[in-house]
């Protein structure tokens, strides 16, 4: 038990130390593997075991969280511990449970010993040590060692859901290096972060509620709620570019909703979307680098980008570029797609500073 201690906290540390940990959570319970996913407002994410690498994907593909009765009878239990199927349901219940006869035994399984992990910020985190059905339910002898590794686990994770925090955070403050106001917005739009610049447009232009970070005007903020909820929901995660009109106060500008991709979010992370913030200023280009960190360009589409906003032709930039006119259109139509944009006026408007009607 010792070592599997040790083995908890360097996974806190080292992400790829997790898949030992479960490694050695599955032999304790004699159980196929081990699965840890979040539970929250947007998708679930999971880390798992590479032997429930198939079990997973079939989740996700199917849909078959939505109908997972077992995170519901968790819940509703509130213990501090964990449990097993055996004691989230009857026998006259596990005998008519859809998750259990149209996934789990699908898949061989049909018993776990599961926890749930709350952090003082972010996502719940649910730790399900999945048994093959045949092996019967896990032994109360095994649960009451695991429930001595719990609190472990619950240490563990949220020090990593502090070091992403963290890392995530850096980002924010390295635009503030670049003059752009930024935060980090949770799969709600909650702030989790945000750099002085974009603290300096509250409660302006911004206001930091409980519930979500919303923009002063409303038709802005009605587009912000809206790419908020694609995002939720899985659908394309694309950068989206909000026009935000001028007040007396200052000029106008574009918010920026950049979704936090790959390795950046993972179960540990709460955080959604970043939040980028850009004045207007007439003539000035976005440079090349700053455009494809922004939108995740490759670097031929960021070149592309800068040419187009700086007013070349298709032809001068294939010219310049040593590439075909055909090719220079590829990464235009990229690029839009990327940028969420809907024509090549409203991209120059975007990255030149002259924002036309319906940008985004």
């Amino acid at each position: 038990m010792e070592r599997l201690t040790d083995l908890i906290y360097d996974a806190a540390l080292d992400p790829s130390g997790w898949q030992r940990v479960f490694e050695a959570l599955s032999a304790l319970a004699e159980a196929r593997g081990t699965v840890m996913y979040n539970i929250g407002q947007g998708p679930a994410r999971f880390l798992h075991s590479p032997s429930m690498t198939e079990v997973v994907q079939d989740s996700i593909r199917t849909g078959a969280m939505a109908h997972n009765n077992r995170i519901t009878r968790w819940v509703a239990q509130n213990h501090a511990g964990f449990l097993g199927d055996q004691h989230l349901f009857t026998p006259e219940e596990l005998a008519t449970s859809l998750h259990h006869h149209e996934f789990l035994h699908r898949h061989g399984l049909g018993w776990c010993a599961a926890a749930l992990i709350i952090p003082p910020a972010g996502d719940r985190l649910m730790v399900t040590i999945e048994r093959d059905r045949e092996a019967g339910p896990v032994p109360n002898e095994v649960i009451a060692k695991l429930d001595i590794l719990r609190p472990h686990l619950a240490r563990a994770a949220l020090l990593s859901t502090r070091l992403r925090l963290e890392r995530t955070t850096a980002a924010v403050s390295a635009l503030e290096l670049l003059g752009s106001p930024a935060a980090v917005l949770s799969a709600s739009g909650r702030s989790l972060a945000m750099n002085t610049l974009m603290a300096e447009l509250v409660p302006g232009v911004l206001q930091d509620r409980q519930e979500r970070l919303v923009i002063s005007d409303r038709l802005a903020d009605l587009a912000l709620a809206s790419a908020l909820l694609a995002m939720r929901s899985e659908a394309p995660g694309l950068p989206r570019s909000i026009p935000l009109p001028a007040t007396e106060e200052r000029p106008p500008m574009v918010a920026h909703l950049v979704p936090i991709r790959g390795k950046a979010r993972d179960v540990f992370t709460s955080a959604m979307a970043m939040l980028v913030l850009t004045p207007v200023q007439h003539g000035t280009v976005v440079a090349a680098e700053v455009i494809q960190r922004l939108f995740d360009l490759t670097p031929a589409e960021a070149r592309v980008a800068h040419g187009i906003a700086a007013g070349r032709t298709a032809e001068e930039l294939a010219r310049g570029l040593n590439i075909s006119v055909e090719t220079v259109r590829k990464h235009i139509a990229a690029v839009l797609t990327k940028t969420g944009l809907p024509r090549q006026a409203a991209l120059v408007g975007l990255l030149a500073g002259s924002a036309p009607p319906g940008l985004g």
